[in-house]
């Protein structure tokens, strides 16, 4: 018997999964140290799509403001998390007229996990819907886009 537990995300949204696999299966290999299935799936058919001009797309995006109040100190501020794979640099935040620095992004409805980074530090948004723990034992602020 193998098991293991799974964290996979799907359309912004974190699952936790258990997965058992019974290991006396005719149709599970070991190699390598990792389980292989042997079984040959049937060949997949996609169904023809529909002409690109007989789909309506419509924008669902939000455009969600992060307001920040910590003082860098002559450095930068940046929004950083799920909504930009959590690069350090992708979201920098501008001065606003009353001392805090605001970063406006247009994000899909959802639910996202993120921090501010104040010169090379870490920060949680005490302003944020709530707070989660993150696979490093700190704090994730979050927020829910409708």
């Amino acid at each position: 018997m193998f098991a293991s537990l799974v964290r996979l995300k799907c359309y912004n949204t974190w699952l936790n999964i258990e997965i058992v696999i019974n290991t006396q299966c005719p149709n599970l290999q070991l190699r390598n140290k990792r389980l292989h299935w042997a079984k040959v799936l049937p060949e997949f058919k996609e169904k023809p799509m529909a002409d690109k001009k007989d789909i309506k797309t419509r924008d669902t995006t939000q455009e969600v403001v992060f307001v920040c109040d910590l003082n860098p100190m002559g450095g930068e501020i940046h929004v950083v998390g799920d909504f930009n794979q959590w690069q350090a640099d992708a979201n920098l935040m501008a001065k606003a007229k009353d001392l805090t620095y605001t970063c406006k992004l247009k994000l899909a409805p959802g639910t996202y996990e993120y921090k501010f980074l104040v010169n090379g530090i870490w920060y949680t948004d005490h302003q944020a819907d709530r707070q989660v723990m993150n696979c490093y034992g700190t704090l994730n602020s979050v927020i829910d886009v409708r």
